[in-house]
């Protein structure tokens, strides 16, 4: 009797276990449909995608090549800027030299006005 009741527990569980065998091979049909539906609506596709991934390869190397000729432009510009910062300097170093010996020259000429001044003031003091 003993026998008969394992035996009639091996069965339900064997039974429940096949039920969940059938189930999960259910979900899992389903899960295989749903992913070949899948891959039937993604497949269309992919070449499109692989020609829109190509493009936009196409449109970073030309980008890319903008970039550094444009790296190169603002390189040359910051050479010229450098090069006329540096022939202003030195042009407003050579004026300031002109001015400064242009002052000396008009202080020594004031100072000769003011002596022939005082010379000649002098003179007609004196006579």
């Amino acid at each position: 009797m003993l026998v008969n009741i394992v035996l009639v527990i091996i069965a339900i569980v064997l039974i429940a276990i096949g039920v969940q065998v059938i189930r999960i091979g259910n979900r899992m049909h389903t899960t295989f449909q749903r992913v070949n539906e899948t891959l039937e609506q993604v497949n269309p596709i992919v070449p499109r995608i692989s020609q829109l991934v190509d493009n936009l390869n196409e449109e970073l190397a030309a980008l890319a090549s903008i970039t550094s000729k444009a790296d190169r432009m603002v390189g040359r510009a910051e050479e010229v800027t450098a090069e006329v910062s540096d022939l202003a300097s030195s042009l407003i170093s050579n004026v300031n030299q002109v001015t400064g010996g242009l002052r000396y020259m008009n202080a020594a000429l004031v100072g000769a006005k003011v002596g022939l001044k005082a010379l000649l003031g002098r003179r007609h003091d004196g006579d």
